[in-house]
């Protein structure tokens, strides 16, 4: 058995940035599965031992892209303002949630098979289904996406996929009804409202598919919601 790895309750407080357990923490693997790694920003000046505290969480999941530093990045001015940490992919529960232009999106819907829809998921994944009682106690939900972010998700590429004569007719026909990612997430906000669950959605005008920009209106929404949790 590895030994237990140090903490910053085995550690002087002078020496935990040397450590990298606060400040800029670069990539670790996830304990409970290797093949995933994150990467955190933990504000030095908000945590302390001494009285124990648990800071409130910020996850910022990157895209296609694999720019996780970049997502770390966006959220650190507002970690250090409201002091909160930032990137872990573990998260036991969630107060909000912000959706930014995703781009192909299983939608809550239960006559559509997965990963259209929801049907069926109980037989993919062992047994596990949504739960749309825990989805509703979630606080807030924003839907975000740029007014001009319109081209079909995969662009150029999957219509080059389409054509090649060996792709099965069912393929074939789930390219060809890809959305772009802002008519998906209008979906995505319609079958959320049917299920009772309350989102906020907006539309970024003049913006395409551009995360940076759009990073600005997501800290805006999620800034008041950790000020609650804020610790001095």
């Amino acid at each position: 058995m590895p030994p237990n790895p140090l903490s910053t309750a085995d550690i002087p407080t002078e020496h935990w940035e040397d450590a990298y357990l606060v400040g800029r923490v670069p990539f670790k693997a996830a304990a409970i599965d290797h093949r995933a790694s994150y990467c955190m920003y933990v504000p030095r000046q908000h945590y302390k031992l001494e009285p124990p505290q648990n800071l409130p969480l910020i996850v910022a999941i990157h895209g296609n892209g694999r720019r996780a530093e970049t997502c770390r990045e966006s959220m650190i001015d507002l970690a250090d303002r409201v002091g909160a940490a930032v990137g872990s992919l573990v998260s036991i529960w969630l107060e909000a949630v912000s959706v930014g232009a995703p781009g192909l999106v299983t939608q809550l819907d239960h006559t559509l098979n997965w990963p259209r829809g929801i049907k069926g998921v109980e037989s993919i994944f062992d047994g596990l289904s949504v739960d749309l009682s825990a989805l509703k106690k979630v606080e807030e939900i924003q839907l975000i996406v740029g007014g001009d972010d319109v081209q079909k998700v995969g662009g150029g590429f999957v219509e080059w996929f389409r054509e090649r004569e060996e792709m099965k007719k069912e393929i074939k026909d789930l390219i060809s009804s890809l959305p772009n990612r802002k008519d998906a997430l209008l979906k995505l906000k319609e079958t959320f409202n049917s299920a009772g669950v309350t989102v906020e959605f907006e539309i970024i005008d003049g913006v395409a598919h551009n995360s940076a920009r759009a990073a600005v209106k997501v800290i805006e929404f999620l800034e008041p919601l950790l000020m609650r949790w804020h610790v001095e």
